[in-house]
């Protein structure tokens, strides 16, 4: 597949008109004016063409909680946002936190279903005075 006429971002500046060539997940060639061989390809005139972007800290999207549930709506309304890879972030007392790990890992697969969830992050390790984030 080639994106054509895009501003990419590439390395630390942005490429006016330029083209990415990509091969299944990898990007295999940027450039101005690269040939098609017969291949797919998209008109990215007056868009711009940037990588997937991971969020490292995120509760839930919209009207999904992801302490609550709903995982793989969480992982589909990130991707079209173009979060690529993301962790949600869940907190609250040990119990809590375990159940919702347990639950979203059976709504997921064990994530395999959802390759844009790349883990989870848990809040409260990184909280600094005792009993701060707890729920009940």
């Amino acid at each position: 597949m080639i994106i054509r006429n895009g501003t990419v971002l590439h390395v630390n500046r942005l490429e006016r008109g330029a083209d990415v060539r990509i091969d299944g997940p990898t990007i295999v060639e940027i450039g101005v004016g690269i040939r098609a061989q017969d291949e797919h390809t998209v008109d990215a005139t007056g868009c711009y063409v940037l990588p997937g972007f991971i969020d490292l800290h995120t509760h839930g999207l919209r009207h999904v909680y992801v302490q609550e549930g709903g995982w793989r709506e969480y992982a589909a309304l990130q991707l079209e946002q173009g979060v690529t890879g993301c962790l949600p972030t869940l907190f609250g007392p040990p119990a809590v936190v375990a159940e919702a790990m347990r639950r979203g890992r059976a709504e997921t697969a064990d994530l395999q279903d959802t390759p844009n969830l790349l883990g989870f992050r848990l809040e409260m390790p990184y909280l600094a005075k005792p009993g701060a984030g707890q729920t009940s």
